[in-house]
């Protein structure tokens, strides 16, 4: 392994999932910084051992680092996995599969299930092999992460905004009839309660 090895992952695939990532939380996850830190610790170490030609030991340690920066990825991934989850709740509600999104019914219904099968999927196979090499891992997130945003892509946020005002306005409205019969039907009992007693002797 080379120092550019590292390097290279670490700009194409752990910048650009970090930076979502904290995108999505509006936060930096301490657990992936301590990740990072402890990888430049490796290269620090690595870097000392090259200067002293222990081969063995710098390749041990940029190893480490690797190490490292992939399961800070994963822990990235992680974290944008369990926001789109909670986004993706939007989808369980009435109507919008049918009515707010610019895609047939049945695509989206696809897609729907897709992403819940991809995110099961992640979730399993982090589960059920702890000692699986990260990398393995990390594909099985990004490809839930990839489902999700196919998933969102189909979401019209025009008619999602209709459809929720349709929707509040229903309520409004039936709370509005509602009130207005139980003020009759109130008034009206009062009327006839009057009645009777006036009625009586």
């Amino acid at each position: 392994m080379l120092i550019s090895d590292v390097f290279d992952y670490y700009s194409k695939e752990f910048l650009p999932t970090y930076a979502r990532a904290v995108a999505e939380l509006q936060d930096k996850p301490v657990q992936i910084t301590v990740e990072i830190e402890n990888a430049f610790s490796h290269l620090a170490v690595s870097s000392a051992h090259q200067k002293d030609g222990n081969v063995k030991k710098q390749i041990e340690h940029l190893k480490k680092a690797f190490s490292h920066i992939e399961r800070a990825t994963l822990d990235a991934y992680k974290f944008i996995w369990i926001s789109l989850l909670k986004k993706s709740r939007v989808f369980d509600r009435a109507g919008i599969l049918e009515f707010a999104t610019n895609t047939d019914l049945d695509k989206a219904i696809q897609l729907h299930e897709d992403f819940k099968k991809k995110a099961a999927e992640a979730r399993i196979k982090e589960l059920s092999n702890l000692e699986e090499e990260v990398s393995v891992r990390n594909r099985f997130y990004r490809d839930a992460v990839a489902s999700a945003d196919t998933l969102f892509e189909c979401l019209d946020a025009k008619r999602l905004r209709k459809l929720r005002s349709f929707s509040i306005w229903n309520i409004v409205k039936s709370n509005s009839i509602a009130f207005i019969f139980g003020v009759i039907a109130g008034v009206a009992g009062n009327f006839l309660t009057d009645s009777i007693k006036s009625k009586i002797p």
